[in-house]
């Protein structure tokens, strides 16, 4: 969850719905028939993002505005996606343009979707075409140093 401290409860709920989960922060074991591992702390969704060949960006199924695509797309992750993306609309079409993402239409759509994009060949084109995008203009800052650093140097003559 965005919020760790809805772990909890959110445990709870989907428990209740008959779900096998392990909650991270409980430090509940996972087992065979664990179904959910629930990571609810801090500072660790980059890890998961690293292990995951493929991340689905929540709040894009739901009129919350969607996350932010960069964080799995930097860290290796295929991208899957609803389709309510307002906050960042336009890193997402920078995305799509590249062929980055996977968008689903809707919850019913997700698991098919996913499915597909976890073929490896399939994941691995996303990744590569995401870290293109999220590394486009990256030596920007190495040249304007470089030209910053020459300038000062002929001045200071």
């Amino acid at each position: 969850p965005r919020h760790p401290e809805r772990g909890p409860d959110l445990a709870r709920d989907l428990r209740a719905r008959g779900w096998r989960l392990a909650l991270r922060s409980a430090g509940d074991p996972r087992e065979r028939d664990t179904e959910i591992y629930l990571a609810d702390t801090l500072g660790e969704l980059g890890l998961w993002y690293r292990l995951a060949p493929v991340s689905f960006v929540g709040g894009s199924l739901v009129p919350v505005g969607g996350h932010n695509p960069y964080e799995p797309a930097m860290l290796g992750s295929a991208i899957l996606h609803g389709p309510m993306i307002g906050n960042f609309e336009a890193a997402y079409q920078r995305f799509s343009a590249a062929g980055a993402t996977v968008s689903v239409s809707d919850a019913g759509a997700l698991a098919p979707r996913a499915i597909e994009t976890l073929a490896p060949d399939r994941a691995a084109a996303l990744a590569a075409a995401a870290w293109r995008v999220t590394s486009e203009g990256a030596d920007v800052a190495g040249r304007f140093a470089g030209l910053l650093l020459a300038d000062l140097a002929r001045r200071a003559d």
